[in-house]
């Protein structure tokens, strides 16, 4: 999500604290949290796989607009479709990168 704000796709006009970090680093707290949740209460993957959807959806389409209409999320050439697929393969991806891990740890 920091790629598209240093890409200029969006920006977030305000900072947390005048000496603090941007407001772009709500992509890498809250979400995270979110995406483990996922994946320690929906274990079988075709549940995973809802979940997501249903998040991606929550995500792109009410919290990207409530954000937007507060101005604390600028759209510069961006809009709530192209986050939909990102907000539902990142917790995918990432799963299934731990996965690969995982067994890797084991067989060793």
């Amino acid at each position: 999500m920091i790629l598209g704000f240093e890409d200029g796709l969006w920006y977030y006009p305000f900072k947390i604290l005048p000496f603090g970090p941007l407001i772009a680093y709500i992509d890498v707290s809250p979400l995270p949290i979110i995406y483990m949740l996922e994946y320690q209460y929906f274990p079988k993957w075709k549940d995973f796989i809802k979940v997501s959807l249903v998040t991606g959806f929550v995500f792109a389409f009410c919290f990207e607009p409530i954000f937007e209409a507060l101005g604390l999320y600028i759209p510069v050439r961006w809009t709530h479709f192209y986050s939909l697929p990102v907000y539902v393969l990142m917790p995918i991806l990432i799963r299934l990168i731990v996965e690969k891990i995982y067994l890797s740890s084991k067989t060793q």
